[in-house]
Parts: structure tokens; C-alpha cells; sequence
């Protein structure tokens, strides 16, 4: 009963880390929407349709307003001042809000900006070493590491240890904490693949 429960309560708050940012992103973009209706019914009067696909001509407006609002903001966030800005947001948010950069990873999976955060590692104690993701250095060469626990790897400790106790894996972000989520199935492999 006991594993049936923990089974529960590990699939739940999986599931809600999988659909937090999915139910975000789905209001977000209702909202918007809803937002450009109100641009899209003038220029939904002057044209003779009433729908396309069965969709209303004036929700197909809106939409096509959102994806237009949508890649003009893909071509501002790549320019250099939007990766400015959006480094600067990026940074602000590590700082101020404790497991972003975890929830931002596990959300997304590493992606080519996010390949200097949360790097996984192998860590070396007297006579265990144990899976972690790299955090950042301390400014006396030391490490702070990320050990999420198993198989609940959404909490974990933080730990600062020296710099040659860790070694770096070249590995995945979600192939660790899959490995972790399975009570270490898959961990040989993945140990075995050390940066060279």
C-alpha cells in the first residue's frame, strides 16, 4: 500500500511539473486570442466570409494576429538587444526564484542556452560517488551541485565541494534524472560516458 501511495504521489507531482508550463502557455495564449478578437472584428465585418473550416472567420483572424505578434517576438528575442534583454530577465529570475533554472530544465530539457546550466555531473566522495547537476562556480573554484534524490528528483540537497570532486558526464539533462526517476536503471551507461 505504502509503494502504491509513493507511486501516486511521484506520478502526481510529475505529472503537475509536465503540465504547469502546458496550462500556461494554453491561457496565455486564450488570452491572447480573446485579445485580438476585438482587432480582428472590424476586419472580420469587411470580409463576406462567416467561416473558415467551421471555424469563425473572426477567431481565424485573431489567431493568424497572434502567430504574426508571435514571430515578430522570434525575430526581436534573436536580435542582440532582445538576447540582452532576455539574458538580463533570465538572470533576474535565477536569482530571485529559488529552482527556476531546475524547473526551467525539466520543463524544456536542455536546450543550446541552457547548456551552461544545471550540467550533469559525477560526484566523488571517500568511497561513493553519486549523479548531480553543476550549478555554478564559487569565485574560491569551488562547485555548488544540485542532488536531486530518487525517485523523487524534483527535491534534493545543494552541496559546495571542490572542484576536482566533480566530473563532468556527457549526458543528457532528462537521460539523469530518467535514470534517477527509475531508482538508478541506466546509471552504469550513463557513468561510463565521462567528458573526455
Amino acid at each position: 500500500m505504502k509503494s502504491l501511495l509513493a507511486f501516486l504521489k511521484d506520478a502526481a507531482i510529475g505529472g503537475i511539473v509536465f503540465l504547469v508550463p502546458v496550462v500556461v502557455v494554453l491561457i496565455i495564449l486564450g488570452k491572447a486570442v480573446e485579445m485580438m478578437r476585438k482587432v480582428a472584428a472590424p476586419i472580420d465585418q469587411m470580409i463576406p466570409l462567416e467561416s473558415v473550416g467551421g471555424v469563425g472567420l473572426e477567431t481565424v483572424i485573431a489567431m493568424l494576429l497572434v502567430l504574426a505578434v508571435c514571430v515578430s517576438a522570434g525575430v526581436i528575442a534573436r536580435s542582440f538587444i532582445g538576447q540582452r534583454f532576455y539574458g538580463w530577465v533570465d538572470a533576474t529570475l535565477l536569482k530571485l526564484v529559488p529552482g527556476y533554472g531546475y524547473i526551467k530544465s525539466v520543463a524544456s530539457g536542455l536546450s543550446d542556452e541552457q547548456k551552461d546550466q544545471l550540467k550533469p555531473v559525477l560526484v566523488h566522495f571517500d568511497d561513493l560517488a553519486q549523479l548531480g547537476f553543476e550549478v555554478e562556480h564559487c569565485a574560491d573554484g569551488r562547485v555548488i551541485v544540485f542532488m536531486p534524490g530518487a525517485p523523487e528528483t524534483h527535491s534534493g540537497d545543494v552541496i559546495c565541494v571542490a572542484a576536482d570532486r566533480v566530473e563532468a558526464l556527457d549526458v543528457r539533462f532528462n537521460e539523469v534524472l530518467k535514470s534517477l526517476r527509475g531508482l538508478g536503471t541506466g546509471s552504469a551507461g550513463l557513468i561510463g560516458r565521462r567528458v573526455s
